[in-house]
């Protein structure tokens, strides 16, 4: 989904979530569901956003020299060791960011 489309969804879930009374009028949904489907809307759409930030902070632990990147290192098995370790230790962070402002938005929902 591009992100035009995934900001026009999460806006419409967020009216969702402001409406009062419990059972919404067209979609039989109650505003604690809506507000669900919005956090959960919300958590894919974190996940899919790159974190330039947060990889290029991963690739400098990784790799063995300071202020170095993993494309720098000439010998091609130490490369790919590093490029694979600065991928995991980026998506545990996004992850972990991620599951943290979804449980946020769930609690919010009541």
């Amino acid at each position: 989904m591009s992100r035009n489309v995934c900001l026009l969804v999460l806006s419409l879930l967020l009216a969702g979530c402001a409406s009062s009374g419990d059972q919404a009028a067209d979609t039989g949904f109650t505003a604690g569901a809506q507000c669900a489907m919005q956090c959960q809307a919300s958590y894919r759409s974190c996940m899919a956003t790159p974190k330039d930030s947060h990889d290029r902070s991963c690739e400098q632990q990784m790799a063995p020299q300071p202020d170095k990147r993993c494309k720098d290192i000439e010998h091609p098995e130490l490369r790919r060791a590093c490029e694979l370790k600065a991928h995991a230790c980026q998506q545990s962070g996004v992850q972990m960011g991620c599951e943290e402002r979804r449980s946020v938005c769930m609690a919010r929902c009541g």
